[in-house]
């Protein structure tokens, strides 16, 4: 299943993928056997063994791309396009835009 996100025509478009496995073909027949009993016809999220934990100075490629993606609306903004532009533009309310140019005065 994809969800595509991208929803700006000038961004580069976010895809989130889940791949959706038959647990008969990768699991034991014993193991299979007892999550039929648990949790048959359900869909289960199995979480990694380690954790996946980010160091602090690491940015997810979300917090990246709307860190470029409003110090893209204060340049536009500071460039005398009107928050309703933006707002139009952007898919965001102008409480958000007013929002994110008071946060980056900051």
């Amino acid at each position: 299943m994809t969800v595509n996100l991208g929803f700006m025509s000038n961004y580069k478009a976010w895809r989130i993928t889940l791949k959706y496995e038959n647990a008969k073909n990768i699991l034991p027949e014993e193991l299979l056997t007892v999550l039929q009993y648990y949790a048959a016809g359900t869909c289960l999220y199995i979480p990694y063994l380690q954790p996946h934990i980010k160091q602090k100075y690491e940015l997810s490629s979300q917090k990246q791309f709307l860190l470029q993606r409003n110090a893209q609306i204060v340049a536009d903004y500071q460039r005398g396009i009107s928050v309703k532009q933006l707002a139009m533009h952007y898919y965001l309310s102008k409480q958000a835009i007013y929002k994110i140019i008071k946060s980056s005065k900051n």
